[in-house]
């Protein structure tokens, strides 16, 4: 190879190598206009309450079942959502998850009938480049207090831009459809039985706690402002731990109990640049059979 072949070839991965590590990802505006950005982080936050009297005095107790039901399945649905090249960049899916420790506490530490959810806020967002903020959405438990069932409920919700596309309609802007899908996962100890009836050691347990969609239709993104939810925005019930696992929330373990990981998946969806069927498979295709949540469990006060 002679010499000018090898420059030409020189700077030909020149050329090429530099555009690939510049690549830039794509956001939208409600008008359908472009936003660029050079990377995108995905960022998950629990919040615990601040163990002061307030919390003591504030917080929701509530009853846990004995035991828990069999482990709720997974019940994905296998629908395949068919959509062209062009029809995807009218969707986008991205996701976060989260652990944390102590799921449950005791904020009267002499009493088991204090138990409550030890989460005060959850939030997740979507960051452009350093510190841009395209979407972040904060999530509240709300506690059924007589049946150890639980939800989530969209306290907060901001979209300045899109990561589907926008579909433009003149000079006039689009919206999105939004479907916030929460999974909780944990583990927790139960006492091991011996022989003669006595507690040695523990067991340890896991399992899928719950599964559920929140689906928000009709938000244009604004840069200036959140979104004003005119309606509250909850989730299907979740189920907490048993009884037994209480038997763990003591001065070693500060008082709470319970290992957990929490998973958050955002799915964006234009309405204008899908049709409803579509956009319905879009939506479902990844969710869990929410029909198995409470299956064989009816929960007693």
């Amino acid at each position: 190879m002679n010499m000018s072949k090898v420059i030409g070839l020189f700077m030909l991965l020149w050329m090429v190598f530099p555009q690939r590590n510049l690549a830039q990802l794509i956001s939208y505006k409600n008008d359908g206009s472009r936003v660029k950005s050079a990377k995108e982080t995905i960022l998950v936050n629990i919040h615990p309450p601040k163990r002061d009297n307030t919390f003591r005095a504030g917080a929701t107790p509530i009853s846990l079942p004995t035991l828990l039901p069999g482990i709720i399945g997974a019940g994905f649905s296998i629908a395949k959502t068919l959509l062209s090249e062009q029809q995807e960049k009218y969707t986008a899916t991205y996701s976060g998850s989260q652990t944390g420790i102590g799921l449950l506490i005791l904020p009267d530490t002499v009493n088991k009938q204090s138990a409550a959810i030890n989460i005060e806020t959850i939030d997740i967002a979507r960051i452009l480049d350093r510190d841009d903020t395209a979407m972040q959405v904060t999530f509240v438990p709300v506690a059924e207090p007589h049946t150890g069932l639980f939800r989530f409920q969209v306290q907060t919700l901001r979209l300045s831009y899109a990561k589907a596309k926008i579909k433009k309609l003149g000079k006039y802007g689009k919206t999105i459809d939004l479907s916030l899908d929460i999974k909780l996962e944990a583990y927790w100890k139960e006492p091991a039985t011996g022989a003669a009836g006595s507690t040695a050691g523990f067991v340890l347990k896991s399992g899928s706690l719950g599964e559920s969609s929140i689906l928000i239709p009709g938000i244009a993104p604004d840069s200036t402002k959140g979104f004003y939810l005119e309606k509250p925005y909850y989730s299907g019930w979740f189920q907490t731990l048993p009884t037994t696992a209480l038997s763990f929330a003591n001065i070693e373990s500060d008082y709470k109990t319970g290992w957990y990981t929490l998973t958050i998946t955002i799915k964006e969806a234009n309405p204008y640049g899908i049709n409803s069927k579509q956009r319905s498979d879009f939506f479902s295709a990844t969710s869990g059979d929410l029909s198995t949540l409470l299956k064989s469990f009816v929960p007693s006060k």
